[in-house]
């Protein structure tokens, strides 16, 4: 960047090309030097809740009102794990893989406002700053301590959570866009499952 190697795509962006795409697929990035268009991005990954609803019916919630905000996530994963019988848990948590850190803390933050940048750069300041994403793993620690999670955290890694959600003995998981496919061909689902926005703090969703 600072010996100018990146192109200006801005002169190459017809009007006509703009309007075959939304309108953020070409916005100037924050990071970008001088309002310079210096990257397109090629793809967007969706990540969302998916819960079963089969464990929701077993413990006497609503399958058809996930939770909106963090407390009620953690008051749902409580009594998903309450009346599982030692066998079903509210919560997975693949600690094991890097992926914890996106799925659950990046992603969820980005959702509720917390962070505008990517994986805790500031773009303002031109630092990194990781403090916004202190309580989102103080409220994992805590769900986990509390019983909420599938047990064995730290052996499990993501194809490992999902096997088990597909099992269906895993109420509630952080998904990406690809996992449509997942719970369909490579861990096919045996249970009921859907997909809802990620809760937030105040069930304002960004």
């Amino acid at each position: 960047m600072n010996a100018g190697y990146p192109l200006d795509l801005n002169p190459l962006i017809t009007p006509e090309i703009r309007e075959r795409f939304d309108e953020s697929a070409l916005t100037v990035p924050p990071t970008a030097k001088n309002g310079e268009l210096d990257r397109v991005f090629e793809n967007v990954t969706t990540f969302k809740l998916i819960y079963n609803k089969d464990l929701f019916k077993a413990s006497g919630l609503d399958p058809e009102k996930p939770p909106a905000t963090w407390q009620e996530m953690s008051d749902y994963a409580k009594q998903i794990t309450a009346s599982g019988g030692g066998q079903k848990f509210g919560l997975g948590l693949p600690v094991k893989q890097t992926a914890l850190w996106r799925y659950y803390v990046i992603y969820p933050s980005a959702v509720s406002g917390d962070i505008m940048g990517r994986e805790g750069w500031n773009a303002v300041t031109g630092k990194y700053d990781f403090s916004p994403f202190a309580k989102y793993v103080e409220w994992w620690i805590d769900v986990n301590k509390d019983g909420s999670v599938f047990p064995g955290v730290g052996t499990y890694d993501n194809d490992m959570i999902r096997a088990q959600f597909a099992e269906g003995n895993i109420g509630m998981l952080s998904a990406a866009t690809w996992d449509i496919g997942v719970f369909n061909d490579q861990f096919p689902a045996k249970n009921d499952w859907a997909v809802a926005d990620f809760p937030t703090w105040d069930a304002t969703n960004m």
